[in-house]
């Protein structure tokens, strides 16, 4: 017997497409995990535009797309004229979209200039790529993408690659949409738009605001107006439940595998229960650990009294399956110079997060004395 592990985003995705291959009808099972992604406005939510029912779907996972990135996956649906064919861009991360991107800070101004990992910059290449394949067809050979780029005197080439030249050609005369998957929470029946839909909204347009004709020989960079109308948010919470009741069972697993890696969005102060918080204290107290709480957002950190060393810092998500704790780990990320991070559902928290903070309590003793970083 030969039993598939599937890590992270990317294990996700692959078992999201696997379960779809090996459904009954593949066809069917892809586009009913695809009807949740909508496009969110003033207007309310529309769904991913098909331009009737399609015929034939071509999946690409994780394709190179040169110097342009390479998406989790590029889905190609076919309809039944060759005018109707639609190409999903697909950027996956475990968390809420506006934890993956720049924030409107001053502070982070520069980061809408140059790229980065952000679900948010890994779409805008995507958008400035195919706007220039439509404009430009077999004439494009490379684009300025950012203004770092530009302050480089570097453009972004699609290269030589025959599999990256024929993906290039296939997608040119689609209509392109731009697909986030990550935990932010979908519309609810009756919603006129998501879970900080109107944030996200803005940070798409001031991608493209900040650096629209980044190139002045180029006039096809994503304007505003362009990536924004075209980018659609799709949400783990609805794949969670579709792996259910699709029975997809790859897809299923995977989840499970990967419960504790998943960032969910916070919940809002007026949303926590007392008796939750209480718990949630006693349980640090148990370790021997000072508690301080955010008055605005009851966010917690969690310190050693001696020496007064921060072991973490963390906050109420809503999970898959209701409520959940979201730890950031000071010590370990300090470490390791990267955010370490663990997810617990509710009703598995007492049962799983005292060993785990007991080893973060032993890690900080080791340290120096540092700050938090927000959780």
């Amino acid at each position: 017997m030969i039993r598939i592990h599937h890590y992270s985003e990317r294990g996700l995705v692959n078992s999201w497409i696997n379960s779809v291959r090996s459904a009954q009808d593949p066809l069917d099972t892809l586009l009913a995990t695809l009807k949740p992604a909508v496009l969110c406005d003033e207007h309310g939510c529309t769904g991913l535009p098909l331009n009737g029912t399609p015929q034939r779907a071509e999946i690409y996972v994780e394709p190179s797309l040169s110097e342009f990135g390479n998406p989790d996956v590029v889905i190609i649906l076919h309809g039944e004229s060759p005018k109707n064919k639609v190409v999903l861009f697909v950027e996956a991360k475990l968390c809420p979209f506006q934890e993956s991107a720049p924030s409107h800070k001053p502070q982070d101004e520069l980061a809408f200039q140059k790229n980065s990992r952000s679900v948010l910059h890994e779409l805008y290449m995507k958008a400035v790529l195919h706007r220039n394949l439509q404009e430009k067809k077999e004439d494009f050979k490379s684009a300025v993408v950012y203004l770092a780029d530009k302050q480089k005197g570097k453009s972004r080439k699609i290269g030589n690659d025959p599999q990256v030249k024929q993906l290039a050609r296939e997608i040119t005369d689609a209509l392109p949409c731009f697909v986030a998957l990550t935990t932010d929470l979908p519309p609810a029946n009756g919603s006129d738009g998501w879970h900080g839909g109107k944030a996200i909204s803005d940070l798409l347009h001031k991608i493209s605001e900040t650096i629209a004709r980044v190139d002045d020989s180029n006039p096809f960079c994503c304007t505003p107006g362009y990536f924004d109308e075209l980018t659609y948010m799709l949400s783990w919470h609805s794949l969670y439940e579709l792996a259910d009741t699709l029975h997809l069972t790859e897809l299923k697993a995977a989840f499970e595998e990967n419960r504790q890696k998943f960032v969910h969005v916070e919940v809002g102060p007026a949303e926590l229960d007392a008796e939750m918080m209480r718990a949630l204290e006693q349980l640090l107290n148990a370790q021997g650990l000072e508690v301080s709480k955010d008055r605005k957002t009851r966010r917690m950190t969690a310190y050693l009294k001696r020496p007064r060393r921060a072991v973490l810092a963390c906050s109420v998500r809503r999970t898959f399956t209701g409520h959940g704790l979201h730890v950031y780990w000071v010590a370990e990320s300090r470490q390791k110079k990267y955010p370490c991070t663990t997810s617990y559902d509710w009703p598995d928290l007492q049962s799983q997060a005292p060993k785990d903070i007991a080893e973060a309590v032993a890690l900080t003793m080791e340290g120096p004395k540092e700050s938090p970083s927000p959780s």
